[in-house]
């Protein structure tokens, strides 16, 4: 499972996962209502040859993971990029969705 970090930002929902060495278009990311999926699967191959002899490895594995959002989210404000082994999804907030400051008072 991907690690995943949620916040709203500037009226915006900002979700990153991290997925590093995933070839990005093994990813899929669906929206529906309030519920963001993202789906994917990891190949990876490495191989060695020393003293005559090879070595390798391969890994792979699926994965999918889905979160609940704040509110219903309009699928056309969704956008995903992925860079250095992240990926970053941005849509539009729902409204009330901003975080509100609530005052720490002592007893």
């Amino acid at each position: 499972m991907p690690a995943v970090d949620t916040e709203v930002r500037d009226g915006k929902v900002v979700v990153t996962a991290d997925l590093p060495g995933i070839d990005p278009k093994s990813v899929d990311v669906s929206v529906s209502g309030d519920r963001l999926t993202i789906k994917g699967e990891r190949k990876a191959e490495r191989e060695e040859t020393e003293s005559g002899r090879s070595y390798r490895e391969v890994r792979y594995g699926r994965f999918e993971r889905t979160l609940r959002l704040p509110g219903p989210i309009d699928s056309e404000t969704v956008t995903a990029k992925y860079r250095n082994g992240v990926l970053e999804i941005s849509m539009k907030a729902p409204a009330g969705s901003e975080p509100t400051r609530v005052p720490v008072t002592t007893a």
